[in-house]
């Protein structure tokens, strides 16, 4: 057991030199469950959230969370199999962009039919991947906002305004 001495927290109500002890008590540090590293590697790359992934691990999303960013090695596995699902996307992405031809085996049976492209996804993947825009200025300057201009036509001498107002 674990004693901590309560001397430093008690300064000056003490009536004795004797050291004063206290059981430390509390809740146990929860620590990962054995194998949980290829489990986070596994929960991730299927692209399952964080409660889910806490849920699988059996604790709490804050556990989880704190342990994650405590631990090197469960932090690795979960950016590990998040950069797998991230691959996976990109690539499913890419070809739905693309298309595939179809696929034939040997005897001439059709095993896959063709897939055509989708525009979306390609337009998806040049704003994601390489920052294309579709609308608005790129350079930044009117931030999407209108830009509207007011020209004030310069004044009149003071014999051609007396006869604007008299209206001769």
């Amino acid at each position: 057991m674990d004693f901590l001495p309560l001397r430093p927290y008690l300064s000056g109500h003490c009536r004795s030199n004797s050291d004063l002890f206290v059981l430390a008590i509390g809740r146990p540090r929860k620590l990962l469950p054995p194998n949980s590293l290829d489990l986070i590697r596994t929960l991730a790359a299927r692209g399952l959230r964080e409660t889910e992934i806490a849920a699988g691990l059996g604790m709490s999303v804050w556990t989880w969370r704190r342990l994650r960013e405590e631990d090197p090695d469960a932090k690795r596995a979960w950016a590990e199999g998040r950069t797998v699902e991230h691959d996976v996307l990109v690539g499913s992405l890419m070809r739905q962009a693309t298309g595939a031809p179809a696929q034939y085996d040997d005897a001439g049976n059709l095993l896959r039919a063709e897939l055509l492209p989708v525009p979306g996804a390609a337009m998806f993947l040049l704003k994601a991947r390489h920052s294309y825009r579709d609308a608005g200025p790129t350079d930044g300057a009117a931030e999407g906002r209108p830009v509207i201009n007011i020209v004030i036509p310069a004044s009149l001498p003071a014999s051609d305004f007396a006869k604007l107002i008299e209206g001769t």
